[in-house]
């Protein structure tokens, strides 16, 4: 089987609880990535790091979890991204960024312009002035070869006009757009399921997925639509994570399936890959 190509941005996360941080390796696409390995599907990860111990840290992690580390970029005058996280009373997380403003230059196009099953991008790191212009030749290299792109928005703020416009371009490529309501009303001033339905499947193949949080998820075509609830009702819920798992779920479903055509199965399966990764976190049903 082909492995899935991720881009995205590695990060230390710190989370802080009762006076202690707890660092774990992060980044939204790196989370789908990670969760790809674990149910054994080979992945090839685009990202970079510094020469500096969070760097050093990150790549530790990459080889435990069988990740080829040669497509991880290491730069000597490059500062790894870090990302302090703090949880709500209602288990919601709230973070504060830091990250280098250095252009993203992509590895040698071996490594990466070739056949792979499936594309993912996400978050910040795929609008960011530094790392758009990397991010659409990949898009334009995955298209060329046939090889479907899935994209979460995953944005934590409203957007700038020019972020906006690198945005809806990513969204041209994509087969696949996921992203909260929050994300959607950041990006068209409205949560209104009908309005970012018509914005994203008119006169397009594509189809599109709304979360909202523990209510579940609505997956949309031009044709079809589907409601996924989630199985089981999960208490203390953190949010760091949850929404990775689901898009993972969501190509690993297509790596079992070759197709995303049954929106009922896919967000069935997908909301049962968020809620074991929820249970294995220490959640409780």
């Amino acid at each position: 089987m082909l492995p899935v190509l991720l881009i995205g941005d590695f990060a230390l996360d710190l989370i802080y609880s009762d006076t202690i941080f707890q660092p774990l390796a992060g980044g939204s696409v790196f989370n789908v990535a990670s969760l790809l390995r674990k149910h054994n599907i080979d992945v090839c990860f685009i990202s970079r790091v510094g020469t500096d111990l969070p760097g050093k840290i990150l790549l530790k992690q990459v080889i435990k979890l069988g990740i080829p580390e040669n497509t991880v970029l290491q730069d000597d005058n490059f500062q790894t991204s870090a990302a302090f996280c703090e949880y709500d009373s209602e288990g919601k997380a709230h973070y504060s960024f830091y990250k280098d403003k250095k252009d993203f230059i992509l590895p040698d196009e071996k490594l990466w312009n070739r056949k792979f099953s499936l594309f993912h991008m996400g978050s910040s790191f795929a609008f960011s002035q530094t790392s758009f212009a990397a991010v659409m030749k990949v898009c334009d290299a995955m298209i060329k070869h046939k090889v479907p792109i899935t994209y979460d928005i995953n944005l934590r703020k409203i957007p700038t006009d020019a972020e906006k416009e690198r945005i809806f371009k990513l969204m041209n490529k994509a087969q696949i757009i996921k992203g909260s309501d929050e994300d959607f009303n950041f990006l068209y001033g409205t949560s209104e399921k009908k309005i970012i339905m018509n914005k994203i499947v008119s006169g397009n193949n594509k189809i599109g997925i709304i979360t909202f949080g523990k209510s579940g998820a609505f997956l949309f075509s031009k044709s079809d639509s589907y409601f996924a609830e989630p199985n089981k009702i999960i208490k203390n819920a953190k949010s760091i994570g949850a929404g990775d798992s689901f898009m993972a779920g969501i190509i690993i479903f297509y790596q079992k399936n070759f197709s995303f055509d049954n929106l009922e199965k896919l967000g069935q399966f997908a909301n049962n890959i968020a809620v074991d990764f929820l249970l294995a976190n220490g959640c409780v049903q």
